[in-house]
C-alpha cells in the first residue's frame, strides 16, 4: 500500500494530493474504536461550522 500511495503521489500526470481543505488523520496509534469516534467528532465539528449539512 505504501509503494501504490508512493508511486501515485509521484506520477507526473494527476498525482494523489491531499485536497486543500483535507484533514489527515495519523492512525497508526489508534485502533478501529479510536479512529471512527476521531471522524465523528470530526464530522461534527464541521457540522457546527456550518461546512457540512446536519445529519438527519
Amino acid at each position: 500500500m505504501q509503494a501504490r500511495d508512493e508511486r501515485d503521489m509521484n506520477r507526473t500526470v494527476a498525482p494523489l494530493v491531499p485536497a486543500d481543505d483535507a484533514i489527515e488523520i495519523d492512525t497508526s496509534e489508534l485502533n478501529a474504536q479510536q479512529v471512527f469516534d476521531k471522524v465523528i467528532t470530526l464530522v461534527d465539528i464541521a457540522i457546527s461550522q456550518g461546512k457540512l449539512p446536519k445529519r438527519s
